[in-house]
């Protein structure tokens, strides 16, 4: 099991913080100064997200071991190493752990399934570099907000008329207020074709609310990162 366990090694080089100080070096007279301050705030955290990225990544590729052919026929399978890059540097950029567990599940994904085509993989890894977790939050409601109604004890009391807004603000109360926010969320998940209905505005009856509002593609990218 050991072939899963990142390498310790305490002298390497981030190159994540070499291309960021590389860019700042280039800055007149003021280059130099903030290439340390960049190497005392921003390396230990950059060396924390990493290893924790690996140790995860690796402990991902142990659960799913069986599934696998072999270690070597991984190492061999360019796609993988593809998705496995692109998702370390995005995961290694944010803190936001629904995107990270989300980028790990994609990895893992591409280890050990080809029924995604690899130019939507790409694509996939592309949302993820620029999603919030709230748009990770909002995909899964509404592919399913009925069974997501009953797993979070969600309510919306005795609405017969209403709007998306309505079972937005149930389930996330810590939206209220914040339509402006909400909107602004579900459009750019929509303007991904991920979504199939255009904006959270209209009425309709309570069953129309807590309709699915996924497209094929949107549940594609789900099971992709779930």
């Amino acid at each position: 099991m050991e072939k899963y366990v990142p390498p310790k090694d305490s002298d390497r080089k981030d190159y994540a913080l070499a291309a960021v100080k590389a860019a700042v070096g280039s800055i007149p007279v003021a280059g130099a100064a903030l290439n340390e301050l960049l190497s005392v705030l921003v390396a230990p955290s950059l060396e924390k997200r990493k290893s924790q990225w690996m140790e995860e990544v690796g402990q991902g590729l142990r659960d799913i071991e069986s599934k696998l052919s072999s270690l070597e026929d991984l190492q061999s399978k360019e796609n993988f190493i593809d998705i496995a890059i692109e998702a370390s540097r995005i995961a290694i950029s944010t803190g936001q752990e629904e995107i990270r567990n989300a980028l790990k599940n994609a990895v893992l994904n591409a280890a050990i399934s080809e029924s995604v085509d690899e130019s939507k993989q790409k694509l996939f890894l592309h949302f993820l570099d620029t999603f919030t977790e709230w748009h990770i939050r909002f995909l899964k409601l509404f592919d399913d907000p009925e069974s997501y109604m009953r797993e979070h004890k969600i309510t919306l009391g005795n609405i017969y008329m209403g709007g998306i807004s309505n079972l937005i603000d149930a389930a996330f109360p810590q939206l209220n207020g914040e339509e402006e926010f909400s909107e602004a969320i579900w459009n750019d998940i929509y303007s991904r074709k991920l979504f199939n209905t255009a904006s959270i505005h209209g009425t309709m009856s309570a069953s129309g609310i807590i309709a699915r509002r996924t497209s094929d593609l949107g549940r594609e990218f789900l099971s992709f990162i779930i």
